[in-house]
């Protein structure tokens, strides 16, 4: 399993994450993603990629993207963000 970093981005997304209950599914799915680093897709919309750059990957948590970049130098993922996914264009 890889290290889970979790950057300040995705914690101001997840206090205002609505609904709430969206906060721990997106956790559950960064621990999944901690094991299987390469689950996510790399198929971006253009605003995610402008944001947090070419590197990402994204994890379906309806209704949100959780955004992440996997360093394979540091086996560590770093969880980003937490995008609605209807806002992601």
């Amino acid at each position: 399993m890889a290290k889970l970093v979790y950057a300040e981005s995705f914690l101001r997304d997840a206090v205002e994450a609505e609904p709430a209950s969206a906060v721990g599914a997106a956790v559950h799915a960064a621990e999944l993603v901690a094991d299987f680093p390469g689950i996510g897709s790399v198929n971006m919309p253009a605003s995610v990629r402008e944001r947090y750059g070419d590197s990402v990957r994204k994890f379906s948590v309806p209704p949100f993207l959780l955004v992440y970049r996997y360093d394979a130098d540091l086996d560590a993922v770093f969880v980003l963000g937490l995008v609605p996914a209807r806002a992601a264009r």
